[in-house]
C-alpha cells in the first residue's frame, strides 16, 4: 500500500477559545482520573478518514464542497464522560444547523470522491480527557462559545506513548458576517 497518513477534517478553536475549555478538562481529570488533552490539540472532528495513502492528500486538500458556508457560533453546554471508552467531553446540547450541514455536505463530497469515512453517527464533541477510570454523570454547564471561522484537514502523527501531534494540511475558510 505504501506510505499512509492518518487524517481527519475538523474544527479548531483559537488559543483563547481553547483556554476556556481547560477548566472543564481540570474538572473531568479530577472526577475521572483521566489524562487531559493538550490545549493545542483540542478540536471537534467533522469527518474521520483514518489511514489513507499519502498520494491522495492533494485530492483531500482540494476537495470540492458545494455551497458557500457561513461561519457560526458553537456553544458547548454539556459536559460528561463516555463510560465505554473513558473519554471526557464537552458538546452542544443542540448542534447548530450550520455545523450539521457542513458535516453532512463534507461527508457527501468525500463519498462522491470515492473516500470511505467512519460509519458511526456524528456526535459533535471536544475530547478534553482520555483514559478516565471513574464515571461522571453528564450535565449542563455554562456555555463555552467559540466562533467557527474555518474547518481544516489534519494529519495525526504520534504514538500511544507520546499521544497525537496534529499537523494542519489545509484550511477552508467560512464566510464571515
Amino acid at each position: 500500500m505504501g506510505e499512509t497518513a492518518r487524517v481527519f477534517y475538523g474544527l479548531w478553536p483559537t488559543p483563547a477559545e481553547a483556554a476556556q475549555l481547560i477548566p472543564h478538562a481540570t474538572v473531568l481529570k479530577a472526577a475521572t482520573r483521566g489524562r487531559p488533552s493538550h490545549p493545542a490539540s483540542l478540536h471537534l472532528t467533522l469527518v474521520f478518514l483514518g489511514e489513507v495513502p499519502v498520494d491522495v492528500l492533494p485530492q483531500l486538500r482540494n476537495l470540492e464542497v458545494a455551497g458557500d458556508r457561513p461561519g457560526f457560533d458553537l456553544a458547548l453546554d454539556r459536559r460528561g464522560v463516555w463510560r465505554h471508552n473513558g473519554i471526557g467531553w464537552l458538546m452542544p446540547s443542540t448542534p447548530p444547523p450550520a455545523l450539521l450541514e457542513l458535516q453532512s455536505t463534507l461527508e457527501a463530497a468525500l463519498r462522491a470522491a470515492g473516500f470511505e469515512s467512519e460509519r458511526r453517527p456524528f456526535r459533535p464533541h471536544v475530547t478534553l480527557t482520555r483514559h478516565g477510570r471513574d464515571d461522571m454523570p453528564d450535565g449542563a454547564i455554562d456555555p463555552v462559545v467559540w466562533r467557527v471561522r474555518e474547518w481544516v484537514l489534519v494529519r495525526s502523527n504520534g504514538t500511544a506513548v507520546d499521544g497525537s501531534r496534529y499537523e494542519t494540511l489545509a484550511r477552508f475558510p467560512l464566510r464571515q458576517p
